[in-house]
């Protein structure tokens, strides 16, 4: 999960709105699942320039994440962000 900043957020924020489902549209934030359940995505997470564009970009570790078919064999999801609104574009 992302949630922008904001100079007040209320105590209690209801994290159901940042998906469309629950009416959120990306201007609050965005929720990023696993490609699977026990994959365990988001336990190391990593910020910066990484492709030199100046916007700021974010990786997620997926470190239990299937590949072919090996188990656990780890993954890396790049989100590169953007100077449009705010937006960010997964790879």
């Amino acid at each position: 999960m992302v949630a922008y900043g904001r100079e007040n957020w209320p105590a209690l924020t209801p994290l159901e709105k940042l998906v469309a489902e629950g009416g959120g549209d990306g201007t609050e934030g965005f929720v990023r699942l696993g490609n699977a359940p026990q994959d365990y995505s988001g336990v190391s997470v990593g910020f910066g320039g990484f492709n030199g564009d100046g916007a700021g970009d974010v990786l997620v570790g997926a470190r239990g994440a299937r590949r072919a078919a090996q188990d656990a064999a780890g993954e890396v999801y790049v989100w590169f962000g953007e100077n449009v609104n705010g937006t960010a574009a997964r790879q």
